[in-house]
């Protein structure tokens, strides 16, 4: 990460690269740590003064807050059933070689192929330990191999998302999704730490991550006016229309927080939760998946940081003792 962010920004001076080693190891308990202050320095322009390390979120902060629980979003076969809520597209399942529907009623094979063939429309097989564009593809009647849904393993099928170009800046077939992050924080309250826009500009079905421009949301639903590509190249103009990003403004992202915030409040169990929103043109809000393993922090940290700064989580290495690594 360092190399991709280096390459096309300012060099960070021996001076400053002391600086950071040195808070690295006060704050964090370990140099290891350094590497990414530095991607946040590099990135903001700013010394990373109580920035949560990536790795450190992921060694220490994460196993404490969302404790064990942590991978159960991976499972996404569950997921309706953990969040009981209508606002995912789930369709059917695959699980142990069988199909069910939403219901949880196992079925048989041909009635996913009629609603295939009545429908006419794509929907997107997502596997249980899926992320990104990994473990997913595409269905239609045209292309419907059941041996190869079958053998993909356990599975969720979804209706791909209508969206709507008033909503947001869109690609070519890909949903424009919304990252929002929420914190039940130590008095028991959840709220909205953080949000932003994910723009895939390319011609595919399947997310392309490196073809997507983030774009921080402000809290009136308006986008920052720069946005950062997969290098973390400043983009200050949609590539699919040469608008400026901050002329698009969602138009409900009350509604948005407010409906994250209510499935956050469902299951307390996990302190800092990711959620990832689409705008369907005909449905609304949807729920496209949540995040507990990893809910990323590195865009948060490094463009609008430190945003965990009231939750003294550079203090929790100190209580397992000298890092291990």
């Amino acid at each position: 990460m360092i190399k991709l962010v280096q390459k096309d920004h300012k060099k960070v001076t021996l001076n400053e690269n002391l600086k950071l080693i040195k808070y690295a190891k006060e704050q964090y308990g370990s140099i290891l740590f350094m590497p990414w202050l530095k991607v946040y320095f590099i990135i903001s322009g700013k010394f990373p003064y109580d920035c949560i390390p990536d790795n450190y979120m992921d060694y220490y902060v994460l196993p404490k807050i969302n404790k064990n629980y942590r991978m159960i979003a991976k499972t996404k076969t569950l997921t309706k059933r953990i969040l009981n809520t209508d606002l995912l597209n789930d369709e059917f399942f695959v699980i142990n070689k069988h199909i069910y529907d939403k219901d949880m009623q196992m079925i048989n094979f041909d009635i996913l192929m009629d609603t295939l063939m009545r429908n006419r429309k794509k929907y997107i097989v997502k596997r249980d330990d899926s992320s990104g564009s990994q473990h997913i593809y595409i269905i239609n009647f045209e292309n419907f191999d059941k041996q190869k849904l079958i053998n993909f393993g356990d599975s969720v099928i979804q209706r791909m998302i209508n969206q709507d170009e008033e909503y947001l800046p869109l690609s070519q077939t890909i949903a424009t999704t919304l990252r929002v992050s929420t914190l039940l924080d130590d008095k028991g309250y959840v709220k909205v730490i953080g949000s932003y826009v994910r723009l895939y500009y390319d011609h595919s079905d399947i997310f392309n991550p490196n073809r997507k421009i983030r774009i921080m949301v402000k809290s009136n639903g308006q986008l920052n006016e720069i946005g950062h590509n997969e290098k973390y190249m400043e983009i200050s103009i949609n590539p699919l229309s040469n608008t400026p990003l901050n002329q698009y403004c969602i138009p409900h992202i009350n509604e948005a927080y407010e409906v994250c915030i209510k499935l956050h409040k469902q299951i307390p169990q996990f302190s800092y939760i990711g959620w990832d929103i689409a705008f369907d043109k005909d449905e609304g809000i949807r729920l496209l998946e949540w995040n507990t393993q990893y809910p990323n922090i590195t865009y948060l940290e490094s463009v609008s940081g430190p945003i965990f700064k009231d939750q003294l989580w550079n203090n929790i290495w100190k209580e397992n003792g000298k890092f291990r690594f």
